[in-house]
Formats: C-alpha cells, sequence, structure tokens
C-alpha cells in the first residue's frame, strides 16, 4: 500500500495441488476454495478442523467441481461442512428473459447487506451464463440461504461449522459464469464476506442509524470487571459528535460484548475510552489513543418531517444562528420565496430619518461657513487675445523706451 500503510487482505494465491504443500491453515484468517475440483482426504479433513476452530471459508465452485466430493465433505462427528449441496448444473440462454441475477433485496445476511444495497450497488445488472443450483435440506438447521437470484434459487449459502463459517457460492466469481467480476459491487461483496470470514464473532463498528446506539464488540473483547445479575459487566465514557462525553453500559452476551449508548442517537463519529487495564482486550479495535472508534449513520430517508429535537437544534446552532418557524403560516411564507422572522421596518425608518437630518445638517453648515453679503468682481479672459501680464510686460517695455 501506498506510504507504507498496511493492507487489510493479503492474499496467498497458491494452485490448487500445492495446498499439500500446507502442513497447517494456522496461518490464515480465511480460505477460498476457488473452483476447486476436490481436496485429498487428509487436505480435507485438515482444513475442516481449522474451520471447525473459527476459521473462515468461502467456496466458489465451477465447472471443474465435483458434487460428489463436496456433498459428502464432512467434518467432526459426520456434519456437512458445504452449506449447501451442489445440484445440477445449468446453463442460462443469452436472450433468456428475464436475465438471472442476484436479487439484492434477498441479501438478508448481515455481512451482505452493505454490498446488496440496490440503491448504490449494481447487482440487478449481474448476467448469469451458467450456475450451480443449491439445495439446503430442511432437515439441515445449521445451513441457510444468505442470498438468492431472481429465480428464487440460492445465490450464496452458509452454515456455522463449530465456532467457525462457510460460505458456498452457486457459481465462481470469474467471468467464466458471470459479470460479476466487472461489476463494482465486486469488491465490496468479496471484502465483506472475506471480512465476515475473518472475523465470524466481530461486530460492525458502524452502527445502523435507529432509536438507539448498540454496538456490537468481538467475542474476545469483554471488560476484565465482570458484571452480575444480569446488570452491565463495565461503563466506559463516549465522546459524541459534539464532544460531549456519554457513558456507555458494556453487557456481556453469548456472541460477544454489547456497548449500549444512552442518549439521542445523533449521526457521526464516536469515540468509546477504554480503561487501560481493559484495552489488551480490544486490541484489534483501538486507535493508537486507546479508543474504539465507531459511527452512527445517518437514516437513508430523505424528507422527513419529524421535527428536530432541542439536541439537534443545539448542535446546529452551534455553527450558525437559526430562525425558527412559530407557526405553519411561518412555513408557507418561506416556502413561499419570501422570508419570516423579526420585523426590520422601524430599523430601516429610524435609520433614513437620521440621514435626512444629517443631510440638513450638513448643508446649514456649509451655508453658515460661505461668506456672505459681499460682491466679489470677477474678471473673464479671451483666450483669443494676449494674456494679462502679456500685456503689462509690453506696457512696462513701452515707458523704458520713452
Amino acid at each position: 500500500a501506498a506510504g507504507g500503510a498496511p493492507s487489510l487482505v493479503v492474499p496467498v494465491v497458491l494452485p490448487a495441488p500445492q495446498i499439500l504443500s500446507l502442513g497447517s491453515f494456522d496461518g490464515f484468517d480465511a480460505v477460498v476454495l476457488a473452483d476447486v475440483a476436490r481436496l485429498p482426504g487428509a487436505t480435507a479433513d485438515r482444513l475442516a478442523a481449522w474451520v471447525e476452530r473459527g476459521g473462515g471459508l468461502l467456496i466458489t465452485p465451477g465447472r471443474r467441481a465435483e458434487p460428489e466430493f463436496y456433498n459428502g465433505w464432512t467434518g467432526g462427528p459426520g456434519r456437512p461442512v458445504a452449506p449447501a449441496a451442489l445440484g445440477s448444473p445449468v446453463s442460462v440462454a443469452p436472450d433468456a428473459s428475464p436475465p438471472v441475477a442476484p436479487s439484492p433485496g434477498t441479501f438478508d445476511h448481515r455481512a451482505l447487506r452493505k454490498a446488496g444495497d440496490a440503491e448504490r450497488g449494481d447487482l440487478p445488472s449481474v448476467r448469469l451464463t451458467n450456475y450451480w443450483s443449491l439445495r439446503i435440506p430442511g432437515s439441515d438447521k445449521g445451513a441457510s440461504a444468505a442470498a438468492k437470484l431472481n429465480t428464487g434459487e440460492p445465490f450464496l449459502a452458509t452454515r456455522r461449522l463449530g465456532a467457525g463459517v462457510v460460505f458456498m457460492s452457486c457459481c465462481p466469481f470469474d467471468n467464466t459464469a458471470s459479470n460479476l467480476a466487472t461489476r463494482n459491487s465486486f469488491l465490496p461483496l468479496v471484502h465483506e464476506i472475506v471480512y465476515h470470514l475473518a472475523d465470524p464473532e466481530g461486530g460492525s463498528l458502524d452502527v445502523p442509524p435507529g432509536a438507539s446506539i448498540s454496538l456490537h464488540l468481538a467475542a474476545e473483547a469483554a471488560p476484565p470487571e465482570g458484571g452480575g445479575g444480569g446488570g452491565p459487566a463495565a461503563r466506559y465514557g463516549v465522546l459524541d459528535p459534539r464532544g460531549e462525553t456519554r457513558a456507555a453500559e458494556l453487557f456481556q452476551r453469548d456472541r460477544g460484548l454489547l456497548a449500549e449508548v444512552p442518549g439521542d442517537p445523533m449521526a457521526g463519529l464516536y469515540e468509546m475510552e477504554v480503561p487501560a487495564a481493559a484495552r489488551a482486550r480490544f486490541a484489534g479495535l483501538l486507535t493508537p489513543a486507546g479508543t474504539v472508534p465507531f459511527t452512527v449513520g445517518r437514516p437513508a430517508e430523505e424528507a422527513s418531517l419529524a421535527p428536530l429535537t432541542s439536541a439537534q437544534l443545539g448542535f446546529v446552532g452551534g455553527y450558525f444562528d437559526l430562525l425558527q418557524p412559530r407557526d405553519p403560516a411561518d412555513v408557507l411564507t418561506i416556502l413561499a420565496g419570501k422570508s419570516f422572522g423579526e420585523e426590520l421596518w422601524r430599523y430601516l425608518a429610524v435609520g433614513a430619518l437620521l440621514l435626512l437630518l444629517g443631510e440638513a445638517a450638513l448643508a446649514r453648515w456649509i451655508a453658515r461657513s460661505r461668506k456672505t453679503g459681499s460682491n466679489e468682481a470677477v474678471e473673464f479672459e479671451s483666450r483669443r487675445g494676449p494674456g494679462k501680464r502679456f500685456l503689462k510686460q509690453l506696457a512696462k517695455m513701452r515707458e523704458e523706451a520713452a
């Protein structure tokens, strides 16, 4: 990365045969099987055991994938590794109407919601040319469809396997089965999946807008104080966008630590101050200043008619003066292009009167400053004749000559 900044994802790409040279998967956070036909038995067992210990696995089967291997791949006490069974391969006609594409409205998994944003993404423009029909047995309670195609078939399936997570797509993510890799949504989709696989218990530091602020943190991020009786395990200070400090209550839950921040959920950047004694457990989230930064998003709705709260008015008023309409008539006045607020005509009238008085006083002072009762003669010269000085000098010369 430029400037020596660390990369969030450092890929290691290996051809499928070289995976045998890996004695262990412990050095990786996530593994992607991209159009891998099958794995040797011992390697498949090691990979399944690694996932059960907390690893993340993404399977993107291509044309070379062998259904017998993936459908029979098990880990632990006979638990399936793949979240769905590979059915029959499906080919899509070039002129199919409607074309087969992912359906953003079905991207319900928390790892896919950003990538499935239909207003910002272009997933509806993806065109599949061939894919695998994925079947999720109804009796398999651990597997589910994370996203679907517009045909209703699974586009992505997922399951929890021990402490880890497995994702499986219905097609490879290259150009052999679709134009997905050419879409703007491709990188966000892959990044969000990999981030989730690398830290399946980790919470997002981007809190969606709502009636309250609830921040889900990683399972290992637990406060050292310890709580009991269902009360908060700890209370940490949180600096909100206004620069004011709030007291966040931290609760230990089965799937991690939950921080509840009271008060108005104003959009912007927050920073939770972590005491020095607890920073070791938040090491992956801390800034150099010892804080956990997180953001609260803005509501997607526009032109909301809900009145601003006193806290919101105070925040805006800190940057510029506000004139608040007092009644609906003021609102209609401003919508008509007019103004409302305090009347200024009195100030303008007083200013005009003072200007007139000043003008009269100035004229009176000028009149008094002039000399009155004296008639001063004014002589005019003709520009065609000689000047007075010349005539005087000429007369003097004549006298001297006489």
